[in-house]
């Protein structure tokens, strides 16, 4: 299905917003459109604001359709769909534009797309359309916004803040094609995930965190011997201990996952070094070290363990180590976070777990069917003003949060909410989540009830992660995109199953490792390090 855009209708749709801006009534302080240290925003050398063009609230009764996957906590608390909630209300309210939310499953969803029914605006993740932005601009899913740069100065303002930003967002033709999801430069809180030890159990046994492969072998050996854990090591997320660079440093390994170097694409898990650190950890699983159904057991399970004194380090989130401190009934009860090690020669930790400031989250497409692409280009536009910044992470004041000291603080229907949600999930709610908008720090650090879980993201963040890390990139070419995808299917679920199988002992390190290499590379592996590096090289070309 081809899709034209009616030249004709947009020109006639920019007169009638355009000519009548004297009409357009413009949120002066202390009316209810305003929020509370809210400061207009200054010019930049993109343009004027919104709020400095007066494009604010639409006067025009425009209704857009917004296409979404649903969201189980809005019904948790309360609303039949997110369109019903405080949030979505304030938004319609504060620009103007009314909206017809259509929440799904991600199947309905598809199927919707894929019929070629679309809706003015699909706010959807890249998991909902595969294929790629190009996919998305060759189905006319997604519309060039620079064609209505005049509605979205704030967010242009905000793209122009770091290379970063302004990199993720611009495509290979120098166009924008969605509203993305920012963190906010500076934001401490991207290292969310890593290990974590019973700090009590270190009490017991007088011992300091460790640093190095060494001295954490020589805790879980204590934690086995003298304090009889039967499983010292037990989380779900135990491939994070590679995926995450946690100890291999010390092989020379930054990740078992993909990153660069200088510009240049790798994959650790097709290295020699990879060997090393796999057998570090199938010496962990042979001496009981490493829970021996570390394959199977699943969250529940080895939180429990956790609690119970069965296990004393585990991996987990920031956001977790409340809900475990909540739940113990030991009264010594306590973790500490501990960073990823580091080599014995004293070299730094090569990596950790860390947000990218451009997270690949739920994006905001207008599509080719919008017949008032301005307005909708607005409606997002909205969310990266001084205002919408505000309402977007905290949702609306009084009922979300209050000014305390200068500072938006929220309120205990966010934090204690009757439904029993937790913060977390009424993020979902009331704001707009991990959708498009610039994530600001001081909602990062009240999602943390406790000063250790901020301590143990800055220990999990202490590493060279920034150096290794990859961008946000794509394979912009539909058939090499198409060709990495295929050959990626096979060869990711090769590397899982072999990694379990080196870790349990199922295949030998020693006779079958280059095997396993050999096996990579007939299965296409270096030509999916050849397709990366093209797609890496069009994003730092950009």
């Amino acid at each position: 299905m081809l899709r034209k855009k009616n030249y004709l209708l947009s020109i006639l749709v920019v007169l009638l917003l355009v000519l009548p801006l004297g009409a357009c009534t413009l949120p002066q302080s202390g009316t209810d459109n305003t929020t509370a240290s809210v400061k207009p925003t200054e010019s930049s050398t993109v343009g004027e604001t919104t709020v400095e063009k007066g494009l604010y609230p639409f006067k025009d009764n425009i209704t857009l359709s917004i296409l979404t996957v649903a969201d189980s906590n809005v019904q948790s608390a309360g609303y039949n769909d997110w369109g019903d909630t405080e949030f979505c209300k304030y938004w319609q309210e504060a620009t103007g534009v009314n909206l017809d939310i259509k929440s799904m499953t991600k199947e309905a969803v598809q199927l919707q797309l894929s019929s070629g029914d679309y809706p003015d605006i699909a706010r959807i993740c890249d998991s909902t359309y595969p294929g790629g932005l190009l996919k998305k601009i060759e189905d006319e899913l997604a519309i060039d916004l620079m064609d209505y740069a005049d509605y979205m100065p704030d967010y242009l303002n905000t793209i122009h803040i770091t290379e970063e930003y302004e990199n993720y967002v611009t495509y290979t033709d120098g166009g924008i094609y969605f509203f993305a999801n920012f963190i906010e430069v500076g934001n401490p809180t991207l290292s969310w995930r890593g290990v974590v030890l019973r700090q009590d159990f270190l009490d017991k046994l007088g011992m300091e965190i460790p640093t190095t492969n060494q001295e954490f072998y020589d805790v879980l050996k204590a934690f086995k011997d003298d304090l009889g854990c039967d499983a010292p090591f037990s989380a779900s997320w135990w491939y994070n201990l590679l995926v995450d660079g946690f100890m291999t440093t010390e092989y020379g390994l930054v990740t078992s996952r993909s990153y660069q170097k200088d510009g240049k694409y790798y994959y650790g898990a097709y290295e020699k070094e990879y060997k090393d650190a796999l057998a570090y950890l199938n010496r962990l699983y042979n001496e009981g070290l490493l829970d021996i159904n570390f394959q199977t057991t699943d969250e529940a399970t080895s939180q429990a363990s956790l609690l119970n004194g069965k296990t004393g380090a585990h991996y987990t989130s920031a956001a977790r180590i409340n809900t475990l401190w909540n739940n113990a009934t030991d009264s010594n009860f306590a973790l500490v976070g501990i960073g990823s090690l580091n080599g014995s020669d004293g070299t730094k930790a090569l990596y950790s777990q860390s947000d990218s400031l451009t997270p690949a989250r739920c994006n905001a497409y207008i599509t080719a069917d919008c017949e008032n692409p301005e307005a909708a280009v607005a409606l997002f536009n909205w969310l990266y003003t001084d205002e919408g910044k505000i309402i977007s992470n905290f949702g609306v004041e009084d009922l979300c949060w209050k000014e305390v000291n200068g500072v938006p603080t929220f309120t205990e229907y966010m934090t204690k909410n009757e439904n029993g949600l937790s913060l977390d999930n009424m993020l979902y709610v009331q704001t707009m989540g991990n959708r498009p908008k610039v994530s600001i720090t001081g909602v990062s650090l009240q999602r943390f009830a406790r000063p250790e879980q901020v301590t143990a993201q800055e220990r999990w963040a202490d590493s060279q992660v920034r150096k290794y890390m990859l961008p946000q990139f794509t394979i912009s070419d539909s058939d090499l995109n198409k060709e990495e995808t295929l050959l990626w299917s096979d060869i990711v679920t090769y590397i899982k199953e072999c990694r379990s199988k080196f870790i349990s002992g199922a295949m030998n390190l020693d006779s079958d490792f280059d095997t396993y290499l050999n096996t990579l590379k007939s299965m296409g592996m270096d030509r999916v390090l050849e397709l990366n590096q093209i797609g890496l090289d069009e994003y730092n070309s950009k």
